[in-house]
This record gives C-alpha cells, sequence and structure tokens, in this order.
C-alpha cells in the first residue's frame, strides 16, 4: 500500500472487529494526523461504557424485563452478552488510533463531528423501549427475533459478523440512503426520531469537510487519515476530491472480494446523480415539444 495524502475509511460502527482491523489499517497506512468522526463528549462516553459494559448491559436488560414484552430469562441471557459486544465496541473508530498513536508519539487525533450530541440514559431507554414494542407488535418479528435469541451467544455473535460483511460490501447503498435521509424532515415527536434529527444532520458533512480541509491545509506534507462511518464514505469523497482522496471501506484492505465490492458500489453511488440529471434533461427536452 502506497504512502497517501489523504485517506478516507469507511467503517461499520457496529463491526465487532473493528478494533482489530482498524489498527492493523492504520498500521500500514501510517498516517501522522487521525480524524476520526466523532466528538470528544462521546468519546468520553463511549470510554465509560467500555470500562462498565457488564453493569450498563444489565440496567438495559433489568429495563427490558420491566416491559413485560414477553422475553424470557434465557432470552435475556442472550441479549445481555449480545450488548455486552456492542457496548465493547463502541467508539473503536477513537480506540484504535489510541492504540496507534500509543505506538507512535508524533500521531495526532482530531475529532472532526462536533455536531453529533450524545444521547443521554433516559432518552437511551426510550428508545430501547419504543423499538422492542414495535419489533414484538408485529408477528412475524416477534417469532424471527425470539428464534434468533433461542440460537444462542455465538450463533448471534456469527450473524453480526455475516451482516457486517454485507453491510461493507452495500456501501454505496449505505451512502445514498444516508443521502435520501438527509433530504427527509425528521420529526421529533418519539425518542427514534429525535435521535434520527441529529444522525440525519445536512450539516454534519459540511462541518467534517471543513475540519478535513484545514487540516490538509495547516499540514501539505502530513498523512492523514479520515475514519467515518460508511455512509459518509462517497459522500466526502465527493465533496473532497479535489485533494484526491483515496477511499476505501475497513474490510476491504485485506479483502479482495470486499474491494471489488466497494469499487462496484462507488460506481453505482456516482452514476446514480449523473443518471437522474440526464433524465431530467431528457424530460425537459421532450416536455418543450408538447408546449
Amino acid at each position: 500500500m502506497t504512502n497517501q495524502n489523504l485517506t478516507i475509511i469507511g467503517t461499520v460502527h457496529l463491526d465487532l472487529d473493528g478494533q482489530e482491523r482498524l489498527e492493523n489499517l492504520l498500521e500500514r497506512v501510517r498516517p501522522s494526523i487521525v480524524a476520526v468522526e466523532i466528538s470528544e463528549k462521546r468519546v468520553n462516553r463511549f470510554r465509560k461504557s467500555k470500562r462498565n459494559y457488564k453493569k450498563e448491559a444489565q440496567e438495559q436488560m433489568d429495563f427490558i424485563r420491566s416491559l413485560n414484552l414477553g422475553f424470557t430469562e434465557q432470552h435475556l441471557a442472550v441479549l445481555k452478552e449480545l450488548t455486552e459486544q456492542d457496548l465493547k465496541i463502541q467508539g473503536f473508530e477513537y480506540f484504535a488510533p489510541e492504540v496507534y498513536a500509543s505506538k507512535n508519539p508524533d500521531v495526532k487525533i482530531v475529532c472532526i463531528d462536533t455536531l453529533i450530541q450524545d444521547v443521554e440514559k433516559e432518552e437511551l431507554f426510550k428508545i430501547i423501549e419504543q423499538n422492542f414494542e414495535k419489533v414484538m407488535s408485529v408477528p412475524k418479528l416477534r417469532k424471527k427475533l425470539l428464534n434468533q435469541l433461542e440460537l444462542g451467544t455465538n450463533y448471534g455473535i456469527e450473524k453480526r459478523r455475516k451482516d457486517t460483511t454485507k453491510w461493507y460490501q452495500a456501501s454505496g447503498i449505505a451512502s445514498l440512503s444516508y443521502d435520501v435521509l438527509l433530504k427527509q424532515n425528521h420529526h421529533s415527536f418519539t425518542a427514534q426520531e429525535r435521535l434520527n434529527k441529529l444522525i440525519y444532520n445536512p450539516e454534519r458533512d459540511n462541518d467534517m469537510e471543513e475540519r478535513i480541509r484545514q487540516l490538509h491545509s495547516q499540514n501539505p506534507e502530513g498523512n492523514i487519515a479520515a475514519v467515518v462511518g460508511e455512509a459518509h464514505l462517497y459522500p466526502l469523497g465527493r465533496r473532497l476530491k479535489d485533494l484526491d482522496p483515496t477511499i476505501m471501506t475497513l474490510a476491504e484492505w485485506d479483502s479482495t472480494k470486499t474491494q471489488v465490492f466497494r469499487r462496484l458500489n462507488e460506481g453505482i453511488y456516482y452514476a446514480i446523480p449523473k443518471v437522474k440529471s440526464g433524465a431530467e434533461k431528457v424530460r425537459r427536452f421532450l416536455s418543450y415539444f408538447r408546449k
């Protein structure tokens, strides 16, 4: 892998192997600056979760038990173990660069997503309640979830890894979906809708682009790695096209198959706006003759 001035790396936030993958990739890219899609407040929140993941997972299970949605103790035990896995890996996009920086003292880590806010515990519990009530109220979804929990923790972890691979392979679709959701009017009636309003804030990509450009201009000889969720990968790649960035998903640097999928997704992502633009021009042209 050649040394690049700017590399944009797209991650799946719930990648169970993300910490190790990102540590290995940073050792190969050898950046002097790592820009991370996270705010300092969320770093502190995730650091706390890593220390207290068992306690936090138990608190969530106690809350879910109190909702009386029909989960058995076996279901809750499996769900607790899977929740612990999620809490342990939260924020790996920042903690992997910390490990890399501990071995390379001159490396600088910069938080570039200052607009995203953390979710307080009360709001998180509301989201958990609303989402589980929604799933358990639909017979097909209820049956699917309970069947998966009955298959045990190992099945759940293996399923997550398979799903993560699919998410990496569909990185272009993730970016397109994110673009669509950015344009929607997100209400804030429920806890989940309030969270969506934070996530799909159109100013986030503007802010991250500006901060990456600032780092690039202030360190013209530096080697910068920007680590962002895969939904931001192509939008930021397009915004920063003049800087000629290398873009990749976290899974592809050691996987030819995933690299092929990423290139196909990249083609789809950049082609669709052009197809839409072309179709609009044709529509206008034909409408001229209908007058």
